[in-house]
């Protein structure tokens, strides 16, 4: 079995030791719970009902055609990323333990798998918006998603290397 390095966080006064590695079939029921709650958070312009009918899809369609990175620390699922190709199609935190350095390590890990990486956030989600501007990334195009009809910014990176 391939090892996956432990990195340490020292944002707080206490240093929390975590790791990230692919998710696993039997990762999927948390990481659904995550992205669901996280969903309803930080989307409230988007119904509830349109992201509790999608949940079923999440967990048995969704997370088993993408690649899918959990960041884990004492056991626990505290985060996770997706990727189809080099589009970043999802990165969520567990509320409670954003602002502690584990959306920064999630997103520099995929940066580093794909250099070329570019997602779509919402554009009433203003939190994720500066978010990612802050690691790098430039809005490129305003679209309204396909799904939701909910206005969106399609973001890419805008390191030396990738203009």
């Amino acid at each position: 079995m391939k090892k996956y390095n432990k990195m340490t966080q020292t944002k707080s006064d206490t240093p929390r030791t975590f790791t990230i590695r692919p998710a696993l079939a039997d990762d999927h029921t948390a990481i659904s719970a995550l992205w669901l709650k996280g969903s309803l958070q930080a989307h409230p312009f988007v119904a509830a009902t349109y992201w509790k009918e999608q949940l079923h899809t999440m967990s048995n369609d969704y997370l088993p055609s993408c690649e899918c990175w959990v960041l884990e620390a004492d056991h626990e699922i505290l985060g996770f990323s997706a990727m189809h190709d080099d589009e970043l199609s999802a990165l969520f935190v567990h509320a409670d333990r954003q602002g502690q350095g584990y959306g920064v390590a999630l997103l520099n890990h995929a940066k580093q798998l794909r250099p070329l990486l570019w997602l779509a956030v919402y554009e009433q989600n203003q939190r994720a918006l500066l978010f990612y501007q802050q690691q790098g990334f430039r809005n490129e195009k305003r679209q309204r998603c396909e799904n939701t009809q909910v206005w969106e910014w399609v973001m890419r990176r805008k390191d030396k290397d990738n203009d």
